[in-house]
């Protein structure tokens, strides 16, 4: 059974969102593998790092050995307030080490007045942050923003009416000679 062709150039478009869709999908696992760390990507969505980091800021981390951590790194670490584990980013201000060579860091928001109540401890922490992408993470912290673009996308892409292709009526080469009696008979047979 064959498609027609309007059926046909809809499933097309449906498929290559398909693709973007697992395309990025890989991206972010191969992130993952090549940044060594659970968490490559996090959306900051507090202003504790301003003027660093703004709400809305998408940043890239790259897990580290906790030796290679100094201060003035910004690190991504997890804490548990309220039996629920919530991402943070702060500065690491002070190292310290315990006689039993185990380390903590004392970090701080850069907009806070003082450094954060509990020192993090080394398998607390998901990596460094390496790079920063503007605004673009606003995107994940409303979870309707994407529900949105995803049904807007689906929406177009099946109502979008199919663009009819203007097809020229070609007229055969021996009609177009300099004497114009030829051409309205070549009109009449093609």
């Amino acid at each position: 059974m064959k498609l027609k062709r309007k059926r046909r150039s809809q499933l097309t478009e449906i498929l290559l969102i398909i693709v973007i869709f697992a395309t990025l999908i890989i991206a972010y696992l191969g992130l993952k593998i090549l940044l060594n760390t659970d968490k490559p990507l996090v959306v900051v969505a507090s202003g504790s790092m301003r003027p660093t980091l703004e709400v809305g800021d998408l940043v890239v981390v790259q897990g580290v050995n906790i030796t290679q951590i100094k201060e003035n790194d910004i690190i991504v670490f997890r804490i548990t307030e309220d039996h629920q584990a919530i991402l943070r980013l702060h500065r690491v201000i002070d190292t310290r080490i315990l006689p039993n060579n185990t380390r903590l860091f004392i970090t701080k928001g850069d907009n806070n007045t003082s450094p954060d109540s509990k020192p993090v401890k080394g398998d607390q922490i998901y990596g460094r942050v390496i790079f920063r992408i503007p605004l673009i993470g606003y995107l994940t912290l409303d979870p309707m923003i994407p529900f949105a673009i995803i049904i807007v996308a689906l929406i177009i892409t099946l109502l979008w009416p199919e663009r009819k292709k203007r097809r020229k009526r070609r007229l055969p080469t021996h009609c177009f000679s300099s004497i114009k009696r030829y051409v309205k008979p070549c009109l009449r047979k093609s």
